[in-house]
């Protein structure tokens, strides 16, 4: 309910419908005690000027405009210039002509805005109430009307008070109708009227004040001067404005930063998913499919470090900007973070049609950009899902699988698009599961160490066993080494269960150097990225140091190819671990493309040559002769050869032959547990065979 003092519990009371009983017994005594006020103060109006009469009725006019346009501060907060107006009409009138034009001016503030009469007579009837009590108070005080305030400073701090006190008297009149229809305790409503919560309010109040008696006080050099109450208004409805506008410019530039990219001005996840919904809805009704493709670009990563980050971002805006060129009107091109975009297709014919705009996307991608006048060529893994109409799928859903087959076209080679099918995502779910029972399985210890021997070709002897993790799914059985290490790297798990593999390979070579009068050294396979892995020092040193092992009693295995990537970084990580006293062996040799200047450098005990070149030695001339070479090689640089896979009694004999000291496969036994291994190594000599002869 609007009121001379712009309480906002007078608007909650306006919205209480019904009134109740004790709230309408009220109203219907305050009208009839504004009726009475009138009636007594109105019969008391001398005879006023004709410009005394056209200034009573800009009042009148200026109360009405007051109430029926509020400056509108904020989105729930009016400011109504009424108690300006209020002053105004109490220190120029006596109390007849004050309660009149007040009184008018708010009754037909409410009747034009078509309020209920019950809030229009209670309005009105406060006002009169106020502007009678205000100019009866200053009358008794033989104040004049035709007299200024501002010539009279005692005269403008009593006005002050006494508006003062009309302000609290509207407040009373309203926290009293408000607890009535509120059933709410009156001295509460009343303590909480006369205490002021809102400091701004109040502050507004008494700007109105000053205003009021701004006005009142230059009135009589000129009539017009009235408009004094509309100038401010409009300067203040102006800066107001100014502010709304600037408030409203932030808030959507803000809409616009949640909702777009920063770098490419795209939209982005959020906006995608919302524009995915509105558009799945429309497949809906208009049966249309809808088509979603993510876009993973290529080896990004190498154009960042070629060029630079800087480089790199140029990039991908020139990438959004190619993108946005290939679509149809209607379709949305956004960027997910990094170098990950996703493309909605909306309004398809049918699938074909969306394979075909994204094959011509593809082709689109594969010309190559200007950067830094520079030409860089990048490729795209797509992954494309098409939502046929009537489907129900969830926006974040339809995605998820785009990512899916995205995943799956990289799998086969990068630079291609894949067409989602259940299958997909049946073997991400399974992958997943994966995931979860290895995170479970490296918790509870369910994983365990097979032990596969390495014999000395000329003794016959074991002298080195390979370490290699095993997983017995509880229902699923066990689980191939080549899955769940991959899972592991997927999904961030390869130190937890490197270092398990390391902690666990130790124990029990410690147990094996405590029983046994010739330990063998037990080696232990490091992945490419847990050899990456900034921790991979400290868990060595801390698995050894633990278990009090003889270091040399522990070999690292490491693949040709993870020496390959950061030359500087792989050698001081191996001088790091060698210096624990460890053992080294790069694993694999002969599959990778190993720089020989390189391999120098590096600080290796034991070469390892690949099983596919042994498979062929009885055979293929030309697997010798590599074999052959890579002993060579290896007693050149002072290292231990061992050779993988032998399956027969010939292939270690040959081997022996070429001067391969050391070899391994299931020709001397497959992986065994800890305890097949112990019986093993106190028994067991194999023989070799005898030394084949050279052909002349």
């Amino acid at each position: 309910m609007a009121t001379a003092t712009s309480s906002p519990v007078g608007e909650e009371v306006a919205e209480m419908e019904p009134l109740q009983p004790a709230a309408r017994r009220y109203l219907v005594t305050i009208v009839l005690l504004a009726l009475a006020t009138a009636l007594v103060a109105l019969s008391h109006v001398s005879a006023l000027k004709s410009e005394r009469i056209v200034l009573a009725v800009a009042l009148a006019g200026a109360a009405m405009l007051a109430q029926l346009f509020p400056l509108h501060i904020a989105a729930k907060t009016k400011l109504y210039l009424d108690t300006a107006v209020l002053v105004a009409a109490v220190i120029l009138f006596e109390p007849g002509v004050a309660l009149l034009l007040m009184g008018a001016g708010t009754a037909l503030a409410h009747v034009a805005r078509r309020e209920p009469w019950d809030q229009t007579l209670f309005n009105t009837a406060q006002v009169v109430l106020l502007a009678a009590a205000g100019s009866a108070l200053l009358t008794a005080a033989s104040w004049r009307g035709n007299q200024s305030t501002l010539d009279h400073p005692q005269w403008m701090l009593f006005v002050v008070a006494i508006s003062v006190l009309m302000m609290l008297s509207s407040d009373l009149i309203v926290a009293t109708m408000a607890a009535l229809q509120l059933d709410e305790p009156l001295p509460q409503s009343w303590w909480q009227a006369v205490v002021p919560t809102d400091r701004a309010e109040w502050l507004t109040h008494l700007a109105q004040v000053g205003l009021g008696i701004l006005v009142a006080g230059v009135s009589d050099a000129h009539i017009w001067m009235v408009a004094l109450l509309l100038l401010p208004a409009a300067s203040v409805h102006q800066a107001l404005s100014h502010h709304i506008r600037l408030h409203r410019h932030a808030e959507a530039r803000l809409v616009h930063q949640a909702y777009h990219d920063s770098l490419t001005a795209l939209p982005n996840r959020a906006r995608l998913l919302d524009r995915l919904e509105q558009a799945l809805a429309r497949a809906g009704r208009l049966g249309q499919p809808v088509a979603v493709l993510f876009l993973d670009l290529d080896r990004f990563k190498l154009v960042n470090d070629r060029l630079g980050h800087a480089a790199g971002d140029r990039l991908l805006i020139a990438i959004a900007d190619r993108l946005k060129r290939c679509v149809r009107p209607g379709d949305t091109v956004a960027r997910l973070g990094g170098d990950e975009f996703t493309i909605l297709l909306d309004g398809l014919t049918n699938a074909s049609e969306a394979e075909r705009l994204t094959a011509a996307i593809a082709a689109a991608l594969e010309a190559p950009f200007a950067v830094d006048d520079q030409e860089v060529a990048v490729t795209a893994s797509i992954g494309l899902v098409v939502a046929e109409p009537h489907r129900a799928i969830a926006p974040a859903d339809l995605l998820h699988d785009a990512d899916l087959a995205m995943y799956r076209a990289k799998a086969r080679g990068k630079a291609r698009y894949v067409l989602f099918e259940p299958a997909i995502g049946a073997r991400a779910r399974e992958r997943a599961d994966l995931i979860a029972d290895l995170r479970r399985a490296l918790d509870q210890g369910e994983l365990h160490l097979a032990f596969q021997p390495v014999v000395n070709l000329r003794s016959g002897h074991i002298v080195e066993l390979e370490a290699l993790a095993r997983w017995k799914h509880s229902t699923r059985g066990p689980i191939s080494p080549a899955v769940f290490i991959s899972l592991a790297e997927e999904a961030g798990l390869i130190r937890p269960l490197g270092s398990w593999a390391v902690r666990a390979a130790c124990e029990q070579a410690r147990v094996w150097q405590d029983t046994l009068s010739a330990p063998p050294i037990v080696a232990v396979n490091l992945s490419p990225r847990q050899f990456q892995q900034p921790g991979l020092v400290d868990d060595v040193a801390g698995a050894v140091r633990a278990t009090n092992l003889a270091p040399h009693l522990v070999a690292l295995e490491i693949t040709e190819s993870a020496m390959l990537g950061g030359a500087d970084e792989t050698v001081a990580t191996l001088r790091q671990l060698k210096g624990l006293g460890v053992t080294l062996s790069i694993d694999d040799f002969g599959t990778g493309y190993s720089n020989l200047a390189h391999l120098q450098r590096l600080p290796l005990d034991q070469m390892k040559i690949d099983r596919q070149f042994v498979s062929g030695l009885e055979t293929d001339a030309g697997d010798a002769a590599i074999v052959t070479a890579i002993v060579g090689l290896a007693r050149t640089l002072g290292l231990a050869v061992v050779a993988e896979g032998v399956e027969t009694a010939e292939q270690a004999a040959q081997l022996r032959d070429i001067g391969c000291e050391l070899a391994q496969g299931f020709y001397f036994g497959g992986p065994q547990s800890a305890a097949e291994m112990t019986a093993l190594l106190e028994k067991v000599a194999f023989a070799v065979g005898p030394r084949q002869q050279r052909a002349s």
